[in-house]
């Protein structure tokens, strides 16, 4: 009998993705992901947190600029790579499960192609 194979989760595409953008901000690959991973788990524990308050403390903790009374709805999404780049003003709503990007988008690249069956991701977005 051989001995206990573990099966990588993290995708080779997700590989790439987090090595070239880490590269990108000359950041050890190591820092880089634990603040990633930081900002991950605030967004998530906000997310679905009841008290809208504390969600809205969540998001300051990431680094996003929150006014007084900011009301943060279910399931928003701030952006994960540049949270502090966003700010809401005083007294705004932000309803539930909306997305909120900053940040320059040159920055969401692969500079490798991959091919999964008979589809073709490349580097260059395709609308229809």
């Amino acid at each position: 009998m051989g001995g206990i194979t573990i099966t990588a989760v993290i995708s080779n595409r997700d590989k790439v993705t987090f090595g070239e953008v880490a590269d990108h901000y000359h950041s050890n690959k190591l820092i880089f992901g634990l603040k990633y991973f930081k900002n991950w788990v605030l967004e998530r524990v906000a997310a679905w947190f009841p008290i809208p308050s504390w969600r809205a403390k969540f998001h300051k903790m990431r680094g996003v600029n929150l006014g007084k009374n900011v009301y943060v709805g279910y399931d928003v999404v701030f952006d994960r790579l540049h949270p502090e780049m966003i700010t809401v003003g005083d007294y705004s709503e932000i309803g539930d499960r909306c997305i909120l990007s900053a940040g320059p988008k040159e920055l969401i690249f692969l500079s490798t192609f991959f091919t999964t069956g008979a589809q073709r991701v490349t580097n260059t977005p395709s609308f229809r």
